[in-house]
């Protein structure tokens, strides 16, 4: 579950701050509520939030689920902490992704830029993004049937093997609240964010991880990083 959420978590450092004055979200057209978001994140600092997630896999019909806490720190601080179903670590230096598996007694450490190259969100972790660059933007239409509907309908511009299209749910302040990101195989994993703190400092120790002693440590670095991951 933690390599999966890896392919979406960089866009979630997208939300930020605004005061929403007269403009609502209903108002907007999607592409100025674009507009906002972008200029919402250009304002984030910090982001901490508590997060549920569910994994639908379309072709087994299976769910999975899971919750814990994320924290955000630019330029390229992050960490995922599941503590259900089974309590997993992921952590990225803007270098290096490590991922602690306590089941399984296991740390990956991975090179980041080798792991998220293909990431469709990862010029947003970089501070380098742009949604109207990157995303065809618009209403989410007749293709979503069901439950509350979605106030924006990002599609890559550039084809992703993994992301077809993401469904964004926002707060009157332009933050997100609800996602859910829609592989090319019909599979979702959807994401509620409540709790959400902006800007409020968070000291860099949280972003340090020493697995327990007895874990099997991983590595698939890249050349320049060897050497880089104890």
């Amino acid at each position: 579950m933690v390599k999966k959420i890896c392919m979406i978590c960089i866009f979630l450092v997208l939300p930020g701050f605004s005061s929403a004055g007269e403009e609502s979200v209903e108002k907007l057209t999607p592409e100025q509520l674009a507009v906002k978001l972008q200029e919402a994140y250009s304002r984030t600092v910090t982001f901490q939030a508590e997060f549920n997630q569910i994994t639908t896999i379309k072709l087994s019909r299976r769910k999975r689920s899971g919750e814990g806490n994320l924290l955000i720190s630019k330029p390229g601080l992050m960490r995922w902490d599941y503590l259900t179903p089974d309590k997993q670590v992921l952590i990225c230096d803007g270098k290096l992704v490590k991922m602690y598996f306590a089941k399984a007694e296991q740390m990956m450490i991975i090179s980041a830029h080798d792991y998220l190259q293909s990431d469709v969100t990862y010029d947003f972790f970089a501070g380098k993004g742009d949604i109207v660059r990157d995303f065809a933007v618009g209403p989410p239409g007749e293709d979503f049937c069901c439950g509350e509907p979605p106030d924006l309908k990002l599609v890559p511009k550039v084809q992703h093997p993994q992301v077809d299209h993401i469904y964004l749910w926002l707060t009157d302040d332009f933050l997100i609240r609800k996602m859910h990101v829609n592989d090319h195989y019909g599979s979702q994993t959807e994401l509620v964010f409540t709790g959400i703190k902006l800007n409020e400092h968070i000291d860099a120790s949280r972003f340090l991880f020493d697995p327990p002693e007895g874990t099997e440590i991983i590595e698939q670095l890249a050349p320049e990083d060897q050497g880089n991951g104890n």
